[in-house]
């Protein structure tokens, strides 16, 4: 059965009107579409051409002309983005969260594993690049799969004609984005199957040829223009042939499930407008003053190419005009007949060269007319000449830092826009790694991942509550200023120790309060995220470690061990000295004991002997007289 059979009978009508009913209506569905994208084309129509024009002026090699264009392009664009930048993702509060630390480092590794597979630096170099010179860089994502089912992350730059969105003031509002291809017979059936991708006619040609001459060339030279288009309102994606109304090719239900739906984060804007995202090439601004340039460039190429040294002479003379060119410097030659020469006035006046000392002095002020529109040039555009690394040798150090930081100042906020860009580059990587599973995240970083970090990787919304995804410098002349602000800070934190350390010994200040004192001091430096991080930590130590009861100084435990040392010391000899006193006085009682017994025995004897005496005594007296004793 056709398509046309199916319609309803208020679709055959032609009543259809909303969108539902173009969905019911596939052929309606598709003709509403690719009148969108070109009603999207009319509108940026005449960027287009300015846009053009812009590319051909950038390579253009003409002679006798000056391609200020190129020159400024070539300098802006490595002052705005020279360097790949490192993914830079931690957890957003820093808090003491295992999970989401895991989850920070599982997602920065993968970043920066999809980004070395292919080059990511030329697809943020084609961006700024195409800011530059069109107006507007567009790049987008697109997740490949391999004949293994593995997947990857790539980006890929998009043409400033191949890109159109719908009709918006603000980027947040725009309501569907769409994409050009020129896709082959094998790439439609590919897409489409063998049905619908045999049936899409190839109405373009891969080169320059004429559209009336493409029925001539084979299918291979040939292919067919197909938008693919983002309706986010729908969170859906189609695909439109412009050469096949019957339908759409395919249709996906929000392939990627990415927060913003869109696969491209915001274009980079040359010159950002509030009244519309229809972009502006900035060279059709001071394009005047370019054509000028060009000008007096072609003006002085014409005048220098007729001041040669070159005169007439009379011909009596040339016999002394041919020995004058073969003579070589400081060599003389006899004039044949120089009194005759003599007569007439001298040889320098038989001849006439042409005057060019007038087409220098126009010449010169041809080129000071060049320079001075050139110096408006560069006012207006703001490439200054510092930025150009030309200096005057009499001017200061201060001086030219002066210049150089003014000179600047207008490229800041472009610079500060291209890393927003390459942020959200990476932002989007972050939400399409949702879509890898677990096992190859695993495999790819060598962090193994619970089931509650692959459910926390699936949610987008909770994900960016836990961590911040970041950028390093995608500018290398930070690097210096960067030394700068180490240099300065080194030295200031010095003499910031020696004028705080002192109170905070003394007890007058704690030194968490001191280290709050010196983040506040630091971030005036703008170190970066890791070194503000580092004294984050430092401050949280130092509160946790107050919140501790205090532990004693290692050299106050030293001294400690040494007095009680000392104190044993003194109480083992006080104990010896009492020892030796006890043992002194039970010898002094063993021989005051001993004596006593002595005494004691001396006096019993002495008794022993005074009654042996007394018995003595009274025998005698008892004894009769004359009685012998």
């Amino acid at each position: 059965m056709s398509t046309t059979e199916t319609l309803t009978a208020q679709e055959q009508s032609g009543t259809v009107e909303t969108k539902a009913d173009y969905e019911r209506t596939p052929g309606e569905f598709t003709k509403h579409w690719l009148k969108a994208i070109e009603l999207a084309g009319e509108e940026e129509k005449d960027w287009r051409a300015n846009a053009e024009e812009t590319l051909k002026r950038y390579t253009s090699s003409k002679a006798k002309s000056f391609n200020v264009l190129y020159a400024n392009t070539q300098t802006t664009v490595p002052a705005l983005y020279n360097s790949e930048p490192a993914p830079d993702i931690r957890r957003r509060f820093g808090d003491d969260d295992e999970q989401g630390q895991a989850l920070a480092e599982i997602i920065e590794r993968a970043i920066t594993i999809q980004a070395e597979l292919y080059d990511f630096n030329s697809v943020m170099k084609a961006a700024v690049k195409d800011r530059q010179l069109p107006g507007r860089g567009v790049s987008r994502a697109r997740v490949m799969q391999g004949p293994n089912g593995s997947k990857w992350i790539q980006w890929e730059p998009v043409a400033y004609d191949d890109f159109r969105h719908g009709p918006a003031k603000t980027w947040d509002d725009v309501p569907w984005c769409a994409y050009r291809h020129k896709f082959k017979r094998d790439e439609l059936v590919d897409l489409a199957g063998d049905a619908i991708g045999k049936a899409v006619p190839l109405d373009v040609a891969v080169g320059e040829t004429p559209k009336k001459d493409i029925n001539d060339l084979p299918d291979m030279f040939k292919r067919a223009i197909v938008w693919e288009v983002w309706d986010r309102e729908a969170r859906k994606v189609y695909f439109f042939a412009e050469s096949y109304s019957d339908g759409p090719l395919k249709v996906y239900d929000d392939p990627y499930r990415l927060r913003k739906f869109w696969p491209s984060p915001k274009p980079l804007y040359q010159i950002d407008r509030t009244e519309s995202l229809t972009p502006v090439c900035e060279f059709m601004i001071w394009k005047p003053l370019a054509d000028e340039v060009d000008d007096l460039t072609k003006r002085i190429a014409g005048i220098v190419k007729v001041m040669k040294l070159r005169g007439l002479y009379a011909g009596q003379f040339e016999n002394l005009m041919t020995k004058l060119k073969d003579l070589d410097d400081g060599e003389l030659a006899a004039a044949d007949d120089s009194a005759r020469a003599m007569q007439e006035g001298g040889i320098d006046k038989a001849i006439w060269l042409w005057p060019v000392d007038m087409a220098i002095k126009v010449v010169q002020g041809l080129y000071e007319a060049r320079e001075q529109a050139k110096n408006h040039l560069y006012e207006l555009t703001g490439v200054a000449d510092i930025l150009r690394g030309q200096t005057n040798p009499s001017e200061t150090l201060g001086a030219q830092q002066i210049k150089a930081q003014w000179g600047s100042l207008r490229l800041q906020e472009a610079q500060a826009d291209v890393q927003r860009y390459a942020r959200d580059c990476y932002r989007i990587m972050a939400d399409l790694l949702g879509l890898l599973a677990p096992e190859e995240l695993s495999a790819m970083t060598g962090v193994q991942m619970g089931p509650q970090i692959a459910q926390l990787m699936q949610m987008d919304l909770q994900r960016e509550f836990v961590i911040e995804i970041e950028t390093d410098s995608t500018i290398k002349a930070d690097l210096s200023r960067a030394q700068q602000n180490i240099a300065g800070f080194v030295q200031g934190f010095g003499a910031f120790i020696q004028s705080v350390g002192p109170a905070v010994q003394a007890g007058m200040m704690p030194p968490e309060i001191a280290v709050k004192l010196l983040t506040a001091f630091a971030r005036s430096f703008k170190l970066g995220r890791e070194a503000e991080s580092a004294l984050d930590q430092w401050e949280k130590y130092l509160a946790q470690k107050a919140q501790q009861p205090p532990q004693p100084d290692p050299s106050q435990q030293v001294e400690q061990v040494k007095a009680q040392a000392e104190i044993g010391k003194a109480q083992a000899a006080i104990q010896q000295t009492q020892m030796e006193g006890q043992i002194a006085q039970q010898e002094h009682q063993q021989n005051m004991q001993a004596t006593a017994q002595k005494g004691q025995l001396m006096v019993l004897k002495h008794n022993l002997d005074l009654q042996g005496l007394q018995a003595k005594v009274a025998a005698q007296a008892m004894q009769p007289p004359g009685v012998p004793q």
